[in-house]
């Protein structure tokens, strides 16, 4: 099965999961005295728009052995995942696991936080793939939560990832 034929198998669980992240997409707030005494408003909703990204990994032993997420970087010469994103296409981006076609764990980060925080320029040796012509980069996933890209996720119990990671800066 080809790779688009194989993602397009999960757009349901995908739609539902990013169903479920919306709430973190929109913003509360409550107005102003003036603007309820004048307008009848009590509160404004904010949606922030913007593309989203989608992978589906086979495997949960992946996530449980490597925690990281993988990007395309090296298609035999061709534009690949990762030039997209640095060109900046992309404001979301949601990574799952599967295991017998099932989305059984999931993280959605911001691309905009992952590019201005430099992760995305942060890659070791391109790793090659069998067939010598496709490769990607690999990003550990504690990093993203390090650096606040995380909007949402689900990890099964039996993942092991701390999640209460913090950024600390030298002044």
């Amino acid at each position: 099965m080809k790779d688009y034929d194989y993602s397009r198998m999960f757009d349901d669980q995908i739609k539902s999961i990013l169903k479920y992240c919306s709430k973190k997409l929109i913003k509360i707030e409550i107005s102003t005295k003036e603007q309820d005494m004048k307008f009848a408003r009590d509160y404004t909703i904010s949606v922030r728009e913007g593309s989203i990204c989608a992978r589906v990994r086979r495997g949960k032993t992946f996530l449980k052995t490597y925690k990281d997420i993988t990007i395309r970087a090296l298609c035999n010469g061709n534009f690949t995942e990762l030039h997209k994103l640095k060109a900046g296409y992309g404001d979301w981006y949601l990574y799952c696991w599967e295991d017998d076609n099932i989305i059984n764990n999931w993280i959605l980060f911001d691309l905009n936080i992952f590019r201005e925080s430099g992760l995305i320029n942060n890659q070791a040796d391109c790793k090659v793939n069998k067939d010598g012509f496709t490769g990607f980069y690999s990003y550990d996933i504690e990093s993203l939560f390090k650096y606040d890209c995380v909007t949402s996720y689900y990890f099964d119990d039996d993942i092991s990832i701390n999640t209460e990671c913090q950024l600390v800066l030298a002044i």
